[in-house]
């Protein structure tokens, strides 16, 4: 089902007020996915079919989770907790792969998929194109409304399986501990370790009061309430957290991609991944996706 915990921040220099503390990162992103731990997956890499994009990849029904292109576009989701599930929706998956591989604003694109948000079951999808400084939030759910298409402004967020920022225990709890970690390393290397650790690992859970109300019983609310979520649910067996990423996207385009997975074969294996992608703001760069080095463990 996923959380995550970013900061926007297109502009070299942050807002006035009460703006984001300066970093040198266009993006800087922490995210938990949550899934059955038995459907097959592959971590991050280099995709053969599409080598201008590095993503994981779902391997039952081929979308993807989480990515970044070539030409700077970033696109990330998370489900909306439901009681109902259509089987034969649409996969979710698709909307990121499809919008890493387009051309479209990320507004535009969102505002295409309006007509056909009632084909999938409940997502949040966000996509940024770092070329043009853009970013933007698009959910179905409700049901049966038009769904909701926004730009993001620069600031730090929380999303998990509910509207952006709606103030689960755990969202709420983790961009303070992001805004604390962000702060403490502002214009340092991305704290990958750090936020691993300190955020994405954080099996805090909030009291039986405070729990989200999704339809679903209190007992499996309150294990999915966590930020790393490890259960075993009665519909769907073993259960939890598989990768935790931390993505830092500077202004000049340089990608430190941290990913700590939980393989197939049942084992915690870790990888860093260092590329260039285009950002330069209507320059007509080509310099594309570049690797610089990369180690796995």
């Amino acid at each position: 089902m996923c959380v995550a915990f970013w900061l926007w921040q297109p502009d070299p220099q942050p807002a006035a007020g009460d703006g984001p503390p300066p970093v040198r990162y266009a993006l800087l992103l922490a995210l938990n996915r949550d899934e059955v731990l038995s459907r097959p997956s592959q971590a991050a890499h280099f995709w053969a079919d599409d080598p201008g994009i590095f993503a994981g990849r779902d391997l039952v029904q081929g979308g993807t989770w989480l990515g970044v292109s070539k030409s700077g576009r970033v696109g990330w989701l998370t489900n909306v907790r439901e009681t109902y599930v259509d089987a034969a929706a649409h996969t979710r998956g698709d909307l990121v792969t499809a919008f890493l591989q387009g051309r479209e604003s990320p507004l535009e694109y969102c505002a295409a998929h309006a007509p056909h948000l009632g084909a999938y079951n409940g997502f949040n999808l966000v996509v940024a194109d770092l070329r043009i400084g853009q970013m933007a939030y698009c959910t179905n759910r409700p049901p049966g409304q038009s769904g909701r298409i926004e730009a993001l402004p620069s600031g730090m967020y929380g999303l998990s399986n509910a509207a952006l920022d709606t103030p689960w225990p755990k969202v709420v709890r983790g961009k303070a501990t992001f805004a604390s970690l962000v702060a403490a390393t502002a214009d340092a290397a991305v704290p990958a370790e750090e936020l691993v650790h300190g955020l994405l690992q954080d099996r805090w859970r909030p009291p039986g009061d405070q729990l989200p109300h999704t339809g679903r019983p209190p007992e499996v609310e309150a294990e999915l309430s966590p930020i790393f979520v490890e259960c075993t649910l009665p519909e769907l067996g073993a259960y939890g957290t598989r990768s935790q990423t931390v993505i830092g996207i500077q202004h000049n385009g340089h990608v430190d991609f941290f990913e700590r997975y939980l393989d197939n074969d049942g084992t915690w294996k870790e990888q860093q991944q260092m590329f260039e992608v285009e950002c330069q703001r209507g320059n007509g760069s080509e310099q594309g996706l570049k690797a610089k080095g990369s180690w796995v463990r």
